[in-house]
């Protein structure tokens, strides 16, 4: 009699921003876009990283150190047990039987233990490495950003990448190698500055800080982008309504000048009527820049607490220490 085929329990949950939460038996939660841990029954994994570079994998009291290329591939495990070696073809495939399909692999993505496809885009497409191809086609494609070819992965895989299942990039470590993008030391020192120069615009302008930190699904690199821009934006803004100010404060709106017409009127009623229109005329005027005035201050605020609360965000989640 014929076996009937094996079948799989379970399937693949997600979670509300459309990352693989839990495949079969195993839940997964994640550090920004990268896995941090899985939780396969009563067995617990922790994937140690710094940057998207893939370190150590604890599991238990058993930790297992990484070492990868510079396209953080894992090439070598190193634990308590000894130490094992991997290899991959160009396009990422390697044998089951080498015990590595519960860990990092290729370019330190998150390999199915039953089918060895990686599923990029934190759960988005799964990819083939032995047809060396998408199983699914790119809801960027044909006409967006994914390119005429649905199903494609990266034309140049030893120096590119497909992290996210839509298209391909530069291997960030190449980039570093060659210098075209900055450290992550470099980029810490950038958002540490950022973030006391917004601290300063918010207490020039004579507003509280923002105490209240609100929790954010963007991307690290994502946050800081908008946090910039808001900077931005807020320094114009300010501009804007510095210039308003001076404009109000070299049109006198005082005392003395409404009671100036009302002297004239003494002298010359006609001309009195006339002055005191003409100061009603500016009074109404000077309110209005000043209403605008402070319409683009309190603009320029919200702007700058939202990118303080995006750069402090990211100074927790990279533990940045900002001097006193």
């Amino acid at each position: 009699m014929k076996k009937p085929p094996r079948s799989l329990p379970g399937g693949y949950q997600y979670d509300a921003l459309d990352r693989l939460s839990s495949s079969n038996t195993t839940r997964r939660f994640y550090q920004d876009e990268r896995i941090a841990t899985e939780i396969e029954g009563t067995n617990t994994r922790r994937f140690v990283e710094f940057d998207a570079q893939p370190l150590a994998v604890q599991q238990g009291q058993a930790t297992t150190l990484l070492a990868t290329d510079l396209q953080t591939s894992v090439l070598q495990h190193l634990s308590a047990a000894g130490t094992q070696a991997c290899a991959y073809t160009p396009y990422g495939h390697h044998p089951t039987e080498n015990g590595i399909t519960r860990l990092l692999a290729f370019n330190g993505e998150h390999p199915e233990a039953v089918t060895g496809h990686y599923l990029l885009g934190n759960g988005y497409r799964a990819y083939n490495p032995v047809l060396m191809r998408f199983n699914s086609p790119d809801s960027w494609s044909p006409f967006g950003e994914g390119g005429v070819n649905a199903y494609a992965y990266c034309t140049d895989p030893v120096m590119m990448q497909d992290p996210t299942g839509h298209i391909w990039q530069w291997a960030k470590p190449v980039l570093r190698a060659f210098k075209i993008i900055r450290t992550t030391k470099v980029t810490n020192a950038q958002t540490t500055s950022l973030y006391l120069k917004t601290l300063g615009s918010i207490d020039a302008l004579g507003a509280p800080m923002n105490l209240d930190t609100k929790p954010s699904s963007l991307s690290n690199n994502a946050l800081v982008k908008q946090a910039t821009t808001n900077f931005k934006r807020a320094e114009k803004i300010t501009k804007q309504f510095e210039k308003l100010n001076v404009r109000a404060g070299y049109t006198p709106y005082s005392g003395d000048f409404i009671n100036q017409p009302r002297r004239a009127a003494v002298k010359n009623m006609q001309q009195g009527y006339a002055g005191a229109a003409q100061a009603r005329n500016q009074m109404n005027m000077n309110r209005n820049i000043l209403n605008n005035a402070s319409a683009q201050r309190n603009k320029a605020i919200k702007l700058l607490r939202d990118a303080q609360n995006n750069l402090e965000i990211v100074i927790e989640n990279r533990n940045i220490r900002i001097a006193p």
